[in-house]
């Protein structure tokens, strides 16, 4: 790392790649107005973890950059939120793997 932080100073080799060099032609985007869960299938399908957003379908301009975890994140952020409106405990909004003492039915195989 240190090598390449030193290159990088180099003042003879910072013209050697240019942001076009290596910038990707073809993006995929979203829109402001796209779901996050429009966002969160197309990284899946492209398997990336972040996309630009765009203002407009036609937009060059990037207005900003969501991630897996931002998604994450606001998900999170939004069941928590109803929970708390619904006034709902994690019994009914399970967050991990956590038995239910109240629970007297059975697990169908493979659902455990």
């Amino acid at each position: 790392m240190t090598d390449l932080r030193s290159a990088m100073a180099d003042a003879s080799l910072q013209r050697i790649l240019i942001a076009k060099d290596l910038a990707t032609a073809g993006i995929v985007s979203v829109t402001m107005d796209d779901t996050l869960n429009t966002a969160l299938k197309l990284m899946a399908e492209i398997n990336v973890r972040e996309l630009p957003v765009v203002s407009g379908k036609d937009s060059l301009n990037i207005a900003a950059m969501i991630s897996r975890k931002d998604i994450t994140r606001a998900y999170h952020i939004e069941i928590e939120r109803k929970k708390s409106v619904a006034g709902l405990s994690d019994q009914y909004f399970p967050l991990s793997r956590k038995p239910n003492p109240k629970f007297r039915g059975s697990i169908p195989p493979g659902r455990a």
